[in-house]
């Protein structure tokens, strides 16, 4: 099943099994809150807006927001296989989310940009985690007005991170290079510490 929301009209899906979801017009594509298996790509486009309910998301392919479209991204788990790419200039808005990749990643508000992990549970204060086995490249970029909260982890990654504003965030970054450029100042605040002491940087352990 590969539904695609075209056209002008609004859409609405149900937990389940999906070979791909495709927003493409000016409507609106609503995912009910629950668990999703995707085996291909999850896509938005176009000038309308997604809207996804909490819950854990497992996609195969590419996750993507581009063009003037808005997406709004319920708490969960969103494990990608491919890439993330969530570059739209609509707004892009998540709380307590976990973002699990294996391909690249690229997120970019140059419209409303709130993203936050979670402050309970298992996923506590991971925002981004791209494994040690996937050395592909982590771009952040925000402009005046941006919220991005929580831990980023990319031991093996370069990140980017971008400031076309004045762009403050609160962050704990472990992750192989740090390139911070643009035209504007970035403020990084330590998260684990100002922002969300119960995350899992805050858990002991004894490594043998």
């Amino acid at each position: 099943c590969n539904p695609s929301n075209t056209g002008s009209g609004n859409m609405t899906l149900n937990p389940g099994t999906y070979t791909s979801i495709s927003n493409t017009g000016s409507g609106t594509l609503t995912l009910n809150p629950g668990n999703y298996i995707i085996s291909g790509n999850l896509q938005n486009t176009g000038s309308g807006g997604m809207v996804l309910g909490s819950g854990n998301y497992t996609i195969g392919g590419n996750f993507s927001s581009t063009g003037s479209s808005s997406l709004k991204l319920g708490s969960g788990l969103y494990t990608t296989g491919g890439n993330l790419a969530l570059t739209g200039s609509g707004a892009l808005t998540g709380a307590g989310v976990t973002f699990f990749t294996q391909g690249s990643t690229t997120v970019t508000g140059s419209g409303s940009m709130s993203l936050t992990a979670p402050t309970s549970g298992t996923y506590s204060g991971m925002l981004i985690y791209q494994p040690p086995t996937d050395s592909k490249a982590v771009a952040l970029t925000g402009s005046g007005g941006s919220t991005i909260q929580g831990i980023v982890y990319a031991p093996n990654s370069p990140l980017t991170l971008t400031g076309s504003g004045s762009m403050t965030v609160s962050l704990d970054i472990i992750v192989d290079s740090l390139t911070v450029t643009g035209s504007g100042s970035v403020t990084v605040t330590n998260y684990s510490v100002v922002t969300n002491p119960n995350t899992v940087l805050s858990r002991l352990a004894m490594v043998e």
